[in-house]
């Protein structure tokens, strides 16, 4: 339990980082760093089980790969709202 509160831990702080590097990429249509973020977050959603956000990561991802700069905007909006919803999961979990 205590390995995986501390995945969590770690989690919770990586994500909080991505999320301003993210929107620094994003303002300046930074297609390349947006296409690593997410390839990062896809790998430590999946370490902690965040199994939707990985999936949204990984479409962002490609969308960044491909240029698609006004299709990234929304999935960006949805990956915010599920990262919201995996931090409550995850700061109620940490509280027990």
């Amino acid at each position: 339990m205590d390995y995986y509160k501390e995945a969590l831990e770690i989690f919770e702080r990586r994500v909080q980082s991505l999320i301003s590097e993210l929107h620094a990429a994003q303002s300046e249509n930074n297609y390349n760093s947006i296409k690593v973020l997410m390839h990062s977050l896809c790998s430590i959603a999946g370490y902690v089980g965040a199994i939707p956000l990985q999936t949204i990561a990984k479409k962002i991802e490609l969308a960044a790969i491909n240029m698609q700069g006004d299709e990234l905007h929304f999935i960006i909006e949805e990956l915010l709202a599920e990262i919201n919803q995996v931090q409550l999961a995850v700061n109620k979990f940490l509280q027990n």
